[in-house]
């Protein structure tokens, strides 16, 4: 006898516009954890253009649905202002038993005027 693990995933974009500062650009619908030692593994991708000014972008991923929430890593790119970008992850999580977590994907594009053009983020337990 077995049972299957929950997962979430999204493809809405919280905000296409992004400023040279912390923006939550993709946000993971809320996953119910259904043991204390649940690891849950986390992809995404993200599809922008960054902004005329903007040649460093800077990546997040947190727990929680702001963008204060508990860094799970982070990572930057160098790039050509005014560009395509497109990025990807995989992460491993061990939240504990808690009832819907989310987890976010925050961009700094540190010249502004960038544009989230397309990305997932999916959250699944292992």
């Amino acid at each position: 006898m077995g049972f299957r693990l929950g997962s979430v995933s999204s493809t809405t974009i919280q905000n296409a516009a992004l400023p040279a500062s912390d923006t939550i650009v993709l946000l993971s619908p809320p996953l119910n954890i259904p043991l204390d030692n649940v690891q849950v593994q986390l992809w995404w991708f993200l599809q922008m253009a960054t902004g005329v000014g903007g040649t460093v972008i800077v990546w997040k991923v947190s727990r929680g649905s702001v963008v204060s929430g508990s860094p799970l890593f982070s990572g930057s790119l160098t790039t050509v202002a005014s560009t395509n970008v497109f990025i990807v992850g995989c992460q491993v999580d061990t939240p504990g038993a808690v009832g819907g977590v989310q987890y976010n994907l925050s961009i700094n594009d540190n010249g502004g005027g960038g544009t989230a053009q397309f990305g997932c983020i999916l959250a699944a337990c292992l």
